[in-house]
């Protein structure tokens, strides 16, 4: 789980562009992101659409 440095949802909505589905969640004014960890590949594809939306 990591802090996300812009609304949740946007997140949501530029990471499913990448091809990736996560959730996000508010805690205290605070929007963040689980990530269960998958196969070597899908975590690649999580880490480069990172980049690209960072």
């Amino acid at each position: 789980m990591f802090p996300i440095r812009m609304k949740g949802e946007d997140f949501v909505g530029r990471m499913m562009e990448q091809g990736v589905i996560i959730r996000q969640w508010k805690f205290d004014g605070q929007y963040w992101c689980r990530v269960s960890l998958g196969t070597m590949p899908q975590m690649q594809v999580f880490a480069d659409g990172l980049k690209v939306i960072s």
